[in-house]
């Protein structure tokens, strides 16, 4: 069902890797941060999204940008400058806690996201301008195959690590029965070690996203092909 000789060109093989760090990126970190938000923090979930709301304008906005950067045969530049950026800004949120204010918080999200729209679009578009006209489809597939199953692995990972520094890093239940503002506060903050250890398991993915972009290529365009 899927030609998987695709993965023979380095080049697609080497973007989809990336595109797939950056969805983990992306899945991930939108599911940490409003279990932070609401449980840590006391917001509500609207206010929550709304935390949010900048980031996503943010990529709605840059992403013509990214893609022209590709257009103008610039996109390992830009692939190469958006994981550098996201993975930054993943390594800042490592540093959150409970007196953080939000606005530092939605402030590094949505730089974030500004890493994330120049590393995961321009990646998915260099990669498939590698392959013949006959394996596009193909690499279209398998570009959404790797993304998918790398996004599902990585939020898999990410939760587990999360839960189980948080359950580890939990008060013991007797102190609900003597001192309950204690009790809360110990789990807030056992909820920020878990957010905390993700985090930077997020950041080590990223770091491999840069070592990938080293080896990203930008295609040849047909103006060169005929020069040569």
């Amino acid at each position: 069902m899927l030609e998987l000789r695709i993965f023979t060109q380095g080049n697609f093989t080497v973007a989809a890797v990336i595109a797939a760090i950056a969805q983990i990126s992306m899945v991930d970190v939108e599911f940490i941060l409003p279990l932070y938000l609401q449980n840590a923090r006391g917001l509500s979930a609207t206010n929550s999204g709304l935390a949010l709301l900048p980031g996503a304008a943010l990529m709605f906005f840059l992403a013509p940008i990214s893609g022209s950067l590709v257009a103008k045969n610039k996109g390992r530049q830009a692939v190469l400058f958006g994981i550098t950026v996201m993975t930054i800004s993943t390594l800042g949120l490592t540093f959150i806690g409970l007196t953080t204010p939000i606005w530092v918080v939605v402030a590094l999200y949505a730089l974030r996201n500004v890493g994330l729209t120049f590393a995961m679009m321009p990646a998915g578009t260099m990669g498939m301008h590698s392959l013949t006209p006959e394996l596009i489809s193909h690499g279209s597939a398998g570009n959404n195959v790797v993304r998918q199953v790398g996004a599902a692995i990585g939020t898999a990972v990410l939760v587990s690590v999360l839960q189980s520094v948080s359950m580890n890093d939990a008060p013991k239940t007797a102190l609900l029965h003597t001192d309950k503002a204690a009790y809360a506060h110990g789990i807030h903050q056992a909820l920020v070690s878990g957010s905390h250890a993700a985090l930077i398991v997020a950041t080590a993915i990223g770091a491999v996203g840069i070592v990938c972009a080293l080896f990203l290529k930008n295609p040849v365009t047909h103006q060169q092909e005929k020069a040569a």
